[in-house]
């Protein structure tokens, strides 16, 4: 796979309640609303987002879920937009291969509101169990790091910073990062050895909140 092919997928499947995303982001639909609220649909698109393409037996056997259930579940994405069929991928007319959107996903912002409140509300608590989840899986490893009981090699970090800035300031700031991603799924090829697939949560805050 390419530099090129990689770079262009490589926010598929990102998703943000902040109004602080780049301006090619998406505003999601109602459909796509419902379709990420569901756990496995999220943990689907997830995978293909680091694979950028993915066969449903593929994604059966990396989750540990039924492939039928899998193919169920790929379709709902789908009909929602949120993933489309790669048949430039596929070994023959019957081979199913499936590829996230491009772009990043916004569930809603001042400038461009929510379709559906309350399934951005929920997929937004969604979210939220989502980054408590990670936080849960990492802290086991910054303890053993902080204790010296783990490898110098950087698998997960935590930054906890206090900074003064306008509001100009952190939209640019946030943008950087998003930036910065970028750039670097155009520079790392996924199926080498040495490069890993980062699962990044930036969340940030000012006094007023």
């Amino acid at each position: 796979m390419s530099r090129e092919e990689q770079g262009e997928d490589a926010a598929d499947g990102a998703e943000t309640s902040s109004n602080l995303v780049s301006n090619d982001a998406h505003t999601m639909t109602s459909a796509m609303l419902k379709a990420m609220t569901h756990p496995l649909r999220r943990q689907l698109v997830r995978s293909l987002s680091k694979h950028i393409y993915a066969r449903a037996a593929d994604l059966a056997q990396e989750l540990n879920v039924p492939a039928n259930s899998v193919s169920f579940h790929l379709r709902v994405l789908a009909n929602a937009g949120l993933i489309s069929e790669a048949p430039e991928k596929a070994r023959d007319k019957r081979d199913r291969v499936w590829t996230p959107m491009r772009g990043s996903l916004n569930v809603g912002s001042p400038e461009y509101g929510a379709e559906d409140i309350e399934l951005a509300g929920a997929l937004v608590q969604t979210m939220i169990e989502d980054h408590f989840d990670l936080v849960k899986r990492s802290s086991n490893r910054w303890r053993d790091y902080v204790a010296g009981q783990s490898t110098q090699d950087l698998h997960t970090t935590m930054m906890h910073l206090n900074v003064p800035m306008d509001a100009a300031t952190a939209k640019k700031f946030f943008e950087t990062i998003s930036r910065m991603a970028t750039e670097a799924a155009e520079t790392f090829d996924v199926d080498s050895p040495n490069v890993h697939v980062w699962e990044i949560d930036v969340l940030g805050a000012d006094d007023t909140v």
